[in-house]
């Protein structure tokens, strides 16, 4: 079986749509379905129920999703023993799928850039998810690695510290928030909240404090996108919540930028398996990321004062 073929009809399965997988393949929707079609002309079964645009599983397909995962990750390992045979100094080929969610990923393009220029014939395959979805996807194989939110939810990660950075608060530019002291959380029980979507790993955080305030938060409204919840405080909807890297990203006319007390902190890194051999090209990017630590100290912080 085709692996390329097997690795179009994974990603159709979690994507749910044509459209949403060819976006994420970089391949046109004819071109899935002609490699499904292979797949299903080779096993001499159905895969799909197709129904207009949308799809449903036989129990053919059903059966080679959960085996084709385990296929893909045994795959994955061979690529890395044989990798591993190369120097990283000279390491001329090879692919690396690395998870981040497009929260984070601004953070990190100098990184990106210079494992490029480092490695231009490695095959860079940048995977944007939430970051539950991401550790679901280093653990299933879909992923090598990837950099996200620490603490993680899954165990079964080895981890690298990156950067921490405090959590402001975000709020109106009114007379009763004009104070420069540290807000407690239980200050804002009573103010609508400005939360993220389910998808984002930060999300989880900012509720558990709020529980540990003794109090559940009224939410207004939920995005995934900064400058939204930002321009809903500007307009006096509630309150929101920004590590410090964004608040320098957003127009902070019409906000007030408050840290917490005790302090929130977001924490990024980078995750692998447990037990599961790196290849060369994640070997590469795992020692650039040591580096890059042991330059910037670690973990990062920023310094308050935005």
């Amino acid at each position: 079986m085709d692996i390329r073929a097997l690795r179009y009809f994974l990603a159709l399965v979690r994507e749910g749509s044509f459209t949403k997988a060819s976006e994420k393949l970089f391949v046109t929707q004819p071109t899935i379905s002609k490699m499904i079609r292979h797949i299903e002309a080779e096993l001499d079964r159905s895969l799909l129920i197709r129904e207009g645009r949308n799809f449903t599983l036989t129990d053919s397909g059903q059966v080679l999703f959960q085996r084709g995962q385990t296929i893909l990750a045994e795959m994955q390992q061979l690529e890395a023993e044989l990798a591993e045979l190369a120097n990283l100094d000279n390491l001329q080929h090879g692919r690396l799928s690395l998870g981040i969610p497009p929260m984070v990923g601004y953070l990190y393009a100098d990184l990106i850039s210079t494992y490029r220029t480092r490695y231009p014939n490695v095959e860079l395959d940048l995977v944007e998810y939430g970051g539950r979805r991401i550790e679901r996807a280093v653990l299933e194989g879909e992923v090598e690695l990837a950099i996200t939110m620490l603490p993680t939810l899954e165990n079964g990660f080895n981890t690298l510290k990156l950067d921490q950075f405090p959590i402001q608060v975000v709020l109106p530019d009114e007379p009763r928030w004009r104070d420069n002291t540290p807000l407690r959380m239980e200050a804002l029980q009573e103010e609508p909240f400005l939360l993220y979507t389910q998808a984002v790993t930060l999300n989880e955080r900012l509720e558990q404090a709020c529980k540990e305030a003794g109090f559940v938060p009224k939410v207004a409204s939920r995005s995934s996108q900064w400058g939204f919840l930002t321009a809903m405080v500007r307009c006096g909807m509630g309150v929101a919540f920004l590590p410090e890297p964004a608040c320098s990203l957003i127009n902070q006319q019409g906000l007030i930028l408050r840290p917490l007390e005790p302090e929130l902190s977001w924490q990024l890194g980078v995750i692998w398996p447990h037990e599961r051999p790196q290849s060369s090209t994640a070997e590469a990017w795992l020692a650039l990321c040591r580096k890059r630590r042991e330059s910037h100290g670690a973990p990062k912080r920023l310094v308050r004062g935005l």
